[in-house]
């Protein structure tokens, strides 16, 4: 394992007094990252869902700061991020975590083993980004569309720390210290190939009539009450494979909650166009963040990818998923070419 250990008075990112700053050492290691393989699904024409079955990603991470003997901490923050092919993984500052130390209790070194829970809703969108700079990469590069999606691609990121320290040192001065420095665990994303064309034989003459969903979109938007009450409303959007087909689903939340099961029926020209409103859970700062997903729930199969929300809303106002039990409006429309 390699780890980074930096004098801050030789990186360009930090200012601080010689007398203070000489004796200042750093040091910051992602120690694991679990799973550290991400694979990502395509359809043969685009990377569609994560394959991965997990619920949060682990960034196991170790940060030490000395100033010596003469200087002390009064605050610190870290979050991870990762760096790669086409370039970042994504910034996790959502989930920085931190300490501030009242006057009168704060020390000259501190020594911190800290886990980042990454929800997997979040990593499987990034990882889906990632896949797709690949891919854009290499069409433009010359490739088909055909040829890309013919070959698992495998990405590499290196996990980083961003972190920020406060300190005074013998003068009295606040010194603000802003490093970005690399541990030695990767995390591979792994693009999938897509399937194989298969031919259905027998009577059919190659051909299989089959109840299918397809192009099923979700979209939603954050929505702030006069109440208080935060809410997401969610627009989903499809294709049946027949006129007037019933199709049966669910909305999954990142928390793992499950609205009731909703049986609608796609219009004469295979179109379903559904709208529904959900209460969601904040912070206790008014931060509403989640991930929903939509997928069959028996009947033809389909999942549309996760979409991520985050807005703010009202302060401390705690919620729960409400299960689907707001009222629901639906339209069917023409289908769009």
């Amino acid at each position: 394992m390699k780890k980074i250990v930096l004098n801050l008075v030789a990186a360009a990112m930090v200012t601080s007094s010689a007398s203070v700053a000489l004796a200042d050492t750093y040091i910051a290691e992602v120690t694991k990252v679990t799973p550290n393989v991400i694979e990502v699904m395509s359809n043969g024409k685009n990377y569609t869902t994560m394959k991965s079955n997990f619920q949060f990603m682990k960034v196991d991470a170790k940060i030490s700061y000395s100033t010596g003997f003469t200087g002390k901490i009064k605050s610190w923050s870290a979050y991870p991020f990762f760096s790669g092919p086409g370039g970042s993984f994504g910034s996790f500052e959502f989930y920085k975590i931190g300490e501030t130390f009242p006057s009168g209790q704060r020390p000259n070194s501190i020594t911190r083993l800290e886990t980042f829970d990454i929800h997997a809703g979040v990593v499987e969108i990034k990882a889906r980004e990632a896949c797709e700079r690949h891919e854009n990469a290499l069409r433009n590069g010359g490739q088909s569309n055909k040829e890309v999606h013919a070959k698992t691609h495998n990405l590499v990121f290196n996990g980083h720390l961003s972190t920020k320290f406060k300190v005074n040192g013998a003068g009295g001065n606040d010194k603000t210290k802003v490093t970005e420095s690399g541990g030695a665990n990767k995390l591979t994303v792994r693009c999938l190939k897509g399937p194989k064309a298969k031919f259905v034989g027998g009577n059919t003459g190659g051909f299989q009539s089959q109840v299918s969903v397809e192009d099923a979109i979700l979209f939603l938007k954050g929505v702030s009450t006069q109440s208080g009450v935060c809410k997401v409303r969610l627009r989903l959007q499809l294709s049946t494979s027949h006129p007037n087909m019933n199709v049966n689903f669910r909305y999954h939340h990142s928390t793992g909650s499950k609205s009731k099961v909703y049986s609608e029926k796609s219009n004469g020209t295979r179109f379903l166009d559904f709208t529904q409103e959900f209460d969601v859970p904040t912070d206790q700062q008014g931060w509403a963040e989640g991930v929903f997903h939509v997928e069959n729930a028996g009947g033809a199969k389909f999942k549309t990818l996760p979409e991520l929300y985050k807005f703010k809303c009202a302060k401390g106002q705690i919620g729960k998923i409400n299960n689907g039990q707001t009222s629901a409006t639906k339209k069917l429309k023409l289908k769009l070419n």
